[in-house]
């Protein structure tokens, strides 16, 4: 098949081969059409490739079943982090003890994987709920990410600042902003980015320096993870997730930075086309698991 003339001065304008045709992609719009097929024909219930030529549009298949959509629809929380493994590196959200997937949380406490690298906000509180640090408690964490090591008194040693003051984990400690933007640029696809947070301090110490119309700032690397676990509001079956007012704080960026999204779900778990557009924080392309909270689950 050769490429189409390109139209000269002066030439009598031809028809666009797509002008053929009522522009439907699942009907046959050729002027020439194959020995088993008419001009004008339905040939599937949903669009097909087509193939621009000489002689008009052909479609490259005729025949042929859309695939499923995959199911990510889990039962219960401890199936849908089954396999998480030792050494791994995992998410978790959360402002203030807000957004936290908790219920998720729990499950990778009884799975018992260890040697976990984890990056969060902060490093746990005190109060009796499940958070991060039920993990590093239980000794199944040995780094933490993030941009708050030191709880907000000095009077409150949390199991993090016990254990990494006895040497028995590892820590940290980024800046606020650059925390977000290194988990960004991971869910971008972007190699590094220069940054002026840190610039002058310990944190920026051994990283590369470079100046930029006046100002010094240093190169900072993208921050991935194997597994995110989230909480949304609301999600429906493909994915799609909406947060409600605080709740949306790291949730939408991890769930994009991570190899495998799992989401605990507060409302219900609806059918695509549900949930507004202009609603949608995380599109469903992002995440691969969604368990709805029960009745019995943790609410808090």
């Amino acid at each position: 098949m050769g490429r189409r003339p390109i139209p000269q001065q002066g030439d009598t304008p031809q028809p666009s081969p797509l002008s053929l045709w009522d522009r439907k992609p699942y009907e046959f719009a050729s002027t020439s059409p194959p020995p088993d097929r008419q001009a004008g024909e339905r040939i599937a219930s949903v669009p097909v490739a087509c193939i621009m030529g000489d002689v008009g549009v052909m479609p490259a298949k005729f025949d042929w079943e859309p695939i499923p959509m995959k199911n990510k629809v889990y039962t219960d929380f401890d199936s849908a982090v089954a396999d998480m493994k030792d050494g791994m590196t995992f998410m978790s959200p959360g402002f203030g003890n807000v957004g936290l997937a908790r219920n998720l949380l729990a499950a990778v406490h009884r799975l018992g994987v260890k040697e976990l690298t984890g990056i969060s906000n902060n490093a746990g509180s005190l109060d009796e709920r499940v958070d991060v640090g039920t993990l590093i408690e239980a000794g199944q964490v040995k780094k933490m990410i993030c941009a708050f090591t030191a709880p907000t008194h000095p009077s409150q040693i949390t199991p993090f600042v016990q254990m990494y003051n006895d040497g028995e984990l590892d820590a940290e400690l980024v800046p606020q902003g650059t925390l977000a933007e290194r988990m960004r640029a991971a869910a971008a696809g972007i190699g590094a980015f220069y940054t002026p947070a840190s610039v002058g301090t310990e944190l920026a110490e051994g990283k590369e320096h470079r100046e930029i119309n006046g100002r010094t700032y240093v190169l900072e690397y993208p921050l991935p993870a194997d597994f995110a676990l989230i909480r949304a509001y609301r999600a429906d079956t493909f994915g799609n997730l909406q947060f409600r007012l605080t709740q949306r704080n790291f949730n939408p960026i991890m769930a994009m930075a991570a190899d495998v999204t799992v989401v605990e779900v507060e409302d219900s778990i609806v059918e695509p086309g549900d949930i507004d557009p202009d609603c949608v924080h995380v599109p469903g392309v992002y995440v691969d698991r969604i368990v709805k909270i029960p009745e019995d689950g943790i609410w808090d």
